[in-house]
């Protein structure tokens, strides 16, 4: 049976998320700050091959520090009068490179190995024999630790962020999908973890090492290739398929870490069932985690590296399984035709960690979540300003997860949820085990929707920055319970021409919400509603499917109101119950210019006169303020049904209003 999370748990949820991810992506548990200067993202020289299988056998010698490496790759030419092609290679020594088993002559130039060819065939297989001291850039690479030895496939401080150079001569190139036959030998009791499926161990009694073979039967991207290796507690899941198919779930963790591991992992087929149902099936062969010694976690083909610190036992971290599991679907299966489209890997599997939430919490909880990726994407452009989400100048931070999150919100909204997720359908199908770059999935959202999105991707894809909106409403009354409400938009963002903003306009009422959906495409915008019952709250956008900022600058005073003075309405809805559907009761107040700004305290106590909430306690400008109370006392705890005091007071004022609170 399956437990309903309640309001608690997402309200905790959100505040780890909030206290963790200040630390930013790829999920780093450092404050130290990612980059120290912005560059364009590098795009590989052409290469006129296309590698279709990588064939390694590799030694590890763990008191060295170094490795002995033969990488067979079978190649295919893309250009029949070719008469060179490179492979990536950095700080390790090529010792002889084969062609169809030939020795060759060979040059290494611009940390590559240039390889002369002549009258070249379709398909041929290049050796190259190496050993040395593989490096790393601080977050990706290769990593000799203590205990551990391990590799990161994308580096955060490396341009362009491909790794897999750093240890195997290859077209380290993301576009450059193979399949893998990973043969490591290492010293006994080491156990190796890579991707794709364990075929054979293979102990060398001769030496004390044994040698581990790993098949990755599905294309995979040079970056998204690893390996890990330690002396892991191990423990398994069969997992069965919506087609049907048994995957096993495999999960590597140090000893001392083994019940936190598998209280934080237990839900991660609970995850696949998920994603499956949105999207597509699982699409390879197994699953699992490993633990290594790192400072966040990356999503390598069907084994994720996951950091120490994120094995908590206390699931406060779920966000991030949810996060590296979805780039299964999302950067795995569809992997980004070149870095500068990193946002359909990282925006996607950010959303996805909504979605998640939201099938546990309802649209509640997707709404605080991504109330919460504003929040941080916010923060970045504080930091580093307005850039596009293609060909970023900032990889790894608020603008590709978070506002590319919310691309994805504003799409699903504009589209509908039924075209949207039957659109992923159709995307991850075209692309299965091959790439794609921005266009490919806008070109799939307009064959499936019929919509014509180019005014989408130009302005939240293409262009920089978000709308930020100053917004006035007023209103008459018409005869009888009906009134005419005006409202005005103002686009103030600095930006060469206004957003086009489908968007959601709420008015509350005495008789109830009405809901509406406006088009702001000027810098003013004007709008005018006919509704039954007194206005009494203007919302923009209630259900969170845009990405703005939003102020209410002018709006009708209360009734018993006069402007500029010290006063207390009625809250609304009164009675209220909260969880009803209704939302939370709102407080209308008023600071008065004169001699503002003040210290003003908006309190709840129950009937004992027992100070139960704070809303507010602090100086505030003249201006008229609207606040909401779920119900709740200052610790989150559901409060009884009764009548309570909300108490407004200046140094100089009291006034106070009852509140009857009912429940169940």
């Amino acid at each position: 049976m399956m437990r309903k999370a309640g309001p608690l748990f997402f309200f905790l949820l959100i505040l780890i998320f909030i206290t963790h991810s200040n630390a930013q992506e790829k999920f780093q548990l450092s404050g130290t700050p990612l980059a120290k200067s912005f560059t364009p993202v590098l795009v590989q020289d052409e290469n006129p091959i296309d590698v279709l299988h990588y064939d390694l056998n590799l030694v590890i010698e763990p008191t060295s520090g170094t490795i002995l490496g033969e990488a067979r790759l079978t190649i295919r030419f893309l250009q029949p009068d070719a008469a060179s092609f490179y492979l990536d290679l950095i700080s390790l020594s090529v010792d002889s490179v084969l062609l169809d088993d030939a020795r060759i002559n060979f040059k290494t130039e611009n940390q590559r190995i240039v390889i002369p060819v002549e009258n070249p065939v379709d398909t041929t297989i290049v050796a190259v024999f190496y050993h040395g001291r593989p490096a790393n850039d601080g977050f990706g690479g290769f990593f000799f630790g203590s205990r551990t030895i391990w590799t990161v496939g994308e580096g955060l401080y490396t341009n362009p962020p491909s790794m897999f150079r750093y240890w195997v001569p290859s077209h380290d190139d993301p576009s450059d999908k193979a399949t893998l036959d990973m043969k490591v030998t290492v010293p006994q009791p080491l156990q190796v973890v890579s991707n794709g499926l364990l075929v054979s161990t293979m102990e060398n009694s001769e030496n004390g090492t044994v040698t581990f073979d790993w098949k990755e039967s599905h294309p995979i991207a040079t970056y998204l290739i690893a390996v890990s290796i330690d002396e892991y507690a191990v423990f398994t899941e069969n997992y069965i398929s919506v087609s049907g198919d048994t995957i096993p779930l495999q999960f590597y963790v140090y000893p001392k870490n083994l019940e936190r591991a598998q209280e934080d992992w237990k839900d991660t087929a609970k995850m696949i069932v998920f994603f499956e149902r949105k999207f597509v099936p699982f699409p390879f062969d197994k699953y699992g985690m490993v633990e290594v010694p790192m400072r966040g976690a990356m999503e390598h083909q069907s084994m994720t590296s996951y950091s120490s610190g994120l094995i908590t036992g206390d699931h406060r971290y779920d966000y991030i399984v949810a996060h590296e599991l979805a780039h299964q679907w999302w950067g795995d299966l569809v992997t980004l035709s070149d870095w500068r489209n990193i946002w359909l890997n990282e925006g996607f599997a950010t959303y996805c960690e909504a979605l998640y939430f939201e099938s546990m919490g309802g649209d509640s909880a997707r709404q605080k979540y991504m109330e919460n990726l504003q929040t941080i994407y916010f923060g970045e452009v504080t930091r580093l300003g307005n850039f596009p989400i293609y060909d970023p100048k900032y990889l790894w931070g608020g603008t590709v997860y978070q506002k590319g999150a919310w691309i994805l919100n504003m799409l699903r909204w504009n589209v509908g949820d039924s075209l949207f997720f039957q659109s992923l359908r159709t995307y991850a199908n075209r692309f299965a085990y091959g790439n794609a770059a921005t266009d490919d999935l806008k070109n799939t959202f307009e064959d499936v929707s019929g919509q014509n999105l180019d005014w989408f991707f130009d302005q939240w894809v293409y262009g920089e920055g978000f709308p930020e909106l100053e917004v006035g409403w007023e209103m008459t009354r018409a005869g009888n319970a009906k009134y005419i409400v005006g409202v005005k938009i103002r686009q103030k963002q600095k930006s060469d021409k206004p957003f086009y903003l489908p968007m959601e306009i709420e008015i509350q009422t005495a008789l109830g919400n009405v809901l509406d959906t406006v088009i702001v495409k000027n810098r003013e915008n004007d709008f005018q509603f006919t509704v039954n019952g007194l206005p009494r709250e203007l919302v923009v956008d209630p259900n969170h499917w845009l990405l703005k900022k939003a102020d209410i600058i002018t709006r009708p005073l209360p009734p018993g109101f006069k402007p500029d003075e010290f006063n207390l309405a009625q809250n609304y809805p009164n009675p209220f119950m909260p969880g009803s559907g209704a939302g939370p009761t709102k407080i209308i107040l008023q600071i008065g210019i004169k001699n503002s700004p003040f210290w003003v305290s908006l309190k709840i106590y129950n009937i004992l006169g027992q100070k139960v909430r704070t809303l507010a306690n602090k100086r505030m400008a003249g201006g008229l303020y609207t606040f909401s109370w779920d119900g709740a006392n200052d610790s989150g705890k559901p409060l009884p049904s009764g009548i309570y005091l909300c108490r407004l007071k200046s140094e100089t004022k009291v006034m106070t209003k009852k509140i009857s609170l009912l429940r169940n």
